[in-house]
């Protein structure tokens, strides 16, 4: 069974004062794949994905600039858990997106319980960050491509 997540990044969703209209952000993900599922597998299907922001702070600006960066819940209602629709139809597949390796701070929009980053950027310095992803181990699933609908990443500053 092949499994494909698909995180489609966001347009950079922003208000700026007319003072700082000519500062922006570049903002970029990469797709998250999971590969292949086993149902059996007692583990749980982990892999990882990037979101990368790089902003022109303007020049004179010595001082690092912070941001939060959050991650919608897709098609799904909830952050607990995130689900993926089978192509064709049946039961959703489980997962979710974290900030952490260890997997235990959910990647959303900082509301019920959940984790946003938040940090500095630095003047023309690229500031890459993991994405955590996991699928819970022994989902009585069909066969078939899974995907959910755009995710999308928020930059605010």
């Amino acid at each position: 069974m092949n499994i494909l997540f698909r995180f489609i990044p966001a347009a950079l969703l922003a208000l700026l004062p007319a003072a700082a209209a000519a500062f922006h952000c570049d903002v970029s993900a990469t797709h998250i794949s999971f590969g292949a599922y086993d149902v059996f597998s007692p583990s749980p299907l982990d892999t990882t994905g990037t979101i990368t922001v790089e902003c022109n702070i303007k020049e004179n600006e010595k001082r690092p600039m912070p941001v939060t960066v959050a991650i919608s819940k897709g098609g799904s209602n909830s952050f607990f858990p995130r689900k993926m629709q089978r192509s064709g139809g049946g039961a959703p597949m489980n997962y979710n997106l974290y900030l952490d390796p260890s997997r235990s701070n959910i990647w959303g929009d900082g509301s019920n319980n959940t984790s946003v980053f938040t940090g500095n950027v630095v003047r023309n310095e690229t500031k890459i960050l993991t994405i955590y992803g996991r699928i819970p181990a022994r989902q009585n699933l069909a066969a078939g491509p899974y995907s959910d609908s755009p995710v999308v990443v928020t930059v605010s500053w």
